[in-house]
Protein backbone atom coordinates (compact mmCIF):
# COMPACT_ATOMS: atom_id res chain seq x y z
CA UNK A 1 0.00 0.00 0.00
CA UNK A 2 1.48 3.25 -1.09
CA UNK A 3 0.79 5.60 1.91
CA UNK A 4 2.40 9.05 -0.53
CA UNK A 5 -0.37 11.04 -2.39
CA UNK A 6 0.61 13.37 -4.98
CA UNK A 7 -0.48 16.90 -4.52
CA UNK A 8 -0.78 18.07 -7.80
CA UNK A 9 -3.91 19.22 -7.73
CA UNK A 10 -4.11 21.00 -4.71
CA UNK A 11 -3.22 25.00 -5.02
CA UNK A 12 -0.55 26.21 -3.37
CA UNK A 13 -0.50 28.83 -0.43
CA UNK A 14 0.70 31.78 -2.62
CA UNK A 15 -1.93 30.76 -4.99
CA UNK A 16 -4.77 30.62 -2.22
CA UNK A 17 -3.48 34.37 -0.51
CA UNK A 18 -3.00 35.79 -4.25
CA UNK A 19 -7.11 34.61 -4.87
CA UNK A 20 -8.22 35.74 -1.31
CA UNK A 21 -6.71 39.20 -1.81
CA UNK A 22 -7.84 39.81 -5.30
CA UNK A 23 -11.32 38.90 -4.11
CA UNK A 24 -11.17 41.24 -1.32
CA UNK A 25 -10.20 43.90 -3.23
CA UNK A 26 -13.02 43.46 -5.88
CA UNK A 27 -15.61 43.79 -2.52
CA UNK A 28 -14.04 46.89 -1.50
CA UNK A 29 -13.73 48.14 -5.05
CA UNK A 30 -17.15 47.44 -5.53
CA UNK A 31 -18.29 48.86 -2.38
CA UNK A 32 -16.99 51.86 -2.90
CA UNK A 33 -18.43 52.26 -6.21
CA UNK A 34 -21.55 51.43 -4.95
CA UNK A 35 -21.14 54.02 -1.84
CA UNK A 36 -20.65 56.74 -4.66
CA UNK A 37 -23.45 55.63 -6.75
CA UNK A 38 -25.68 55.79 -3.60
CA UNK A 39 -24.25 58.88 -2.18
CA UNK A 40 -24.80 60.45 -5.88
CA UNK A 41 -28.49 58.96 -6.61
CA UNK A 42 -29.73 59.36 -2.77
CA UNK A 43 -28.42 62.65 -2.70
CA UNK A 44 -31.00 66.09 -3.00
CA UNK A 45 -29.89 67.87 -6.10
CA UNK A 46 -31.81 71.24 -6.32
CA UNK A 47 -32.66 71.90 -9.35
CA UNK A 48 -33.35 75.52 -9.03
CA UNK A 49 -29.93 75.99 -7.58
CA UNK A 50 -26.54 75.54 -9.34
CA UNK A 51 -24.21 72.94 -8.08
CA UNK A 52 -20.27 72.05 -7.74
CA UNK A 53 -19.20 69.50 -9.26
CA UNK A 54 -15.68 68.00 -7.83
CA UNK A 55 -13.47 65.68 -10.16
CA UNK A 56 -11.22 63.58 -9.54
CA UNK A 57 -8.77 64.91 -11.62
CA UNK A 58 -9.40 68.32 -9.27
CA UNK A 59 -11.37 70.06 -11.57
CA UNK A 60 -14.36 71.74 -10.49
CA UNK A 61 -17.42 72.48 -12.69
CA UNK A 62 -20.42 74.73 -11.86
CA UNK A 63 -23.66 74.00 -13.63
CA UNK A 64 -27.37 72.69 -13.62
CA UNK A 65 -27.06 68.59 -12.37
CA UNK A 66 -29.64 66.29 -13.62
CA UNK A 67 -29.92 62.66 -14.42
CA UNK A 68 -27.72 61.78 -11.16
CA UNK A 69 -29.31 57.94 -11.17
CA UNK A 70 -27.90 57.47 -14.82
CA UNK A 71 -24.50 56.42 -15.17
CA UNK A 72 -23.29 59.81 -16.72
CA UNK A 73 -24.70 62.91 -14.76
CA UNK A 74 -25.70 65.78 -16.89
CA UNK A 75 -24.69 69.11 -15.92
CA UNK A 76 -25.44 72.45 -17.99
CA UNK A 77 -25.19 76.08 -18.13
CA UNK A 78 -21.70 74.87 -17.35
CA UNK A 79 -18.89 77.23 -15.89
CA UNK A 80 -15.33 76.03 -14.57
CA UNK A 81 -12.72 78.69 -12.92
CA UNK A 82 -9.61 79.49 -14.62
CA UNK A 83 -6.68 79.83 -12.85
CA UNK A 84 -4.42 83.47 -12.43
CA UNK A 85 -1.69 81.42 -13.76
CA UNK A 86 -3.15 79.86 -16.67
CA UNK A 87 -4.20 83.36 -18.17
CA UNK A 88 -2.01 85.36 -20.04
CA UNK A 89 -3.89 88.86 -21.27
CA UNK A 90 -6.46 86.45 -22.30
CA UNK A 91 -8.39 83.86 -21.01
CA UNK A 92 -7.65 80.56 -21.94
CA UNK A 93 -10.83 79.53 -23.44
CA UNK A 94 -10.81 82.63 -26.23
CA UNK A 95 -14.40 83.26 -25.07
CA UNK A 96 -13.73 86.38 -23.13
CA UNK A 97 -16.40 85.92 -20.86
CA UNK A 98 -14.94 85.51 -17.65
CA UNK A 99 -15.54 87.11 -14.47
CA UNK A 100 -13.42 87.43 -11.72
CA UNK A 101 -13.68 84.76 -8.56
CA UNK A 102 -10.81 85.47 -5.98
CA UNK A 103 -7.81 84.74 -7.92
CA UNK A 104 -8.87 82.75 -10.73
CA UNK A 105 -11.96 83.85 -13.23
CA UNK A 106 -15.29 82.13 -13.99
CA UNK A 107 -15.28 80.81 -17.80
CA UNK A 108 -18.65 79.59 -19.36
CA UNK A 109 -17.99 76.98 -21.31
CA UNK A 110 -18.72 76.92 -25.14
CA UNK A 111 -16.19 79.38 -26.35
CA UNK A 112 -13.07 76.48 -26.18
CA UNK A 113 -11.49 76.19 -29.64
CA UNK A 114 -13.19 72.86 -29.60
CA UNK A 115 -16.38 74.87 -29.64
CA UNK A 116 -18.35 72.44 -27.20
CA UNK A 117 -22.01 72.43 -26.42
CA UNK A 118 -23.14 74.08 -22.96
CA UNK A 119 -23.35 70.59 -21.72
CA UNK A 120 -21.36 67.72 -20.28
CA UNK A 121 -21.94 64.02 -19.58
CA UNK A 122 -19.78 62.99 -16.54
CA UNK A 123 -18.93 59.30 -15.32
CA UNK A 124 -20.12 59.16 -11.84
CA UNK A 125 -16.63 57.22 -11.18
CA UNK A 126 -14.82 60.55 -11.59
CA UNK A 127 -17.09 62.62 -9.24
CA UNK A 128 -16.12 62.97 -5.56
CA UNK A 129 -18.64 64.86 -4.27
CA UNK A 130 -20.97 67.57 -5.65
CA UNK A 131 -22.89 70.43 -3.72
CA UNK A 132 -25.42 72.62 -3.75
CA UNK A 133 -24.71 76.44 -4.22
CA UNK A 134 -26.22 78.95 -2.52
CA UNK A 135 -27.67 81.93 -4.62
CA UNK A 136 -26.24 84.40 -2.70
CA UNK A 137 -22.55 82.74 -2.83
CA UNK A 138 -20.05 84.91 -4.98
CA UNK A 139 -20.32 82.18 -7.88
CA UNK A 140 -24.08 82.29 -8.50
CA UNK A 141 -23.65 86.19 -8.66
CA UNK A 142 -20.63 86.23 -11.18
CA UNK A 143 -22.95 83.66 -13.17
CA UNK A 144 -26.59 86.02 -13.09
CA UNK A 145 -24.30 88.86 -13.93
CA UNK A 146 -22.76 87.03 -17.02
CA UNK A 147 -26.58 86.09 -18.19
Amino acid sequence: MDTTKTQTNMPSKRTVIIALISIAALILLSGAAMLVHSLIANGSVKSKQYQAVFLTNGQVYFGKLSDIDQPYVKLTSVYYPLAQSAQSGSSASGSGSAGSLGSSQLVKLGGEVHAPEDQMNIAKAQILFWENIKDNGQVVQLIKAKK
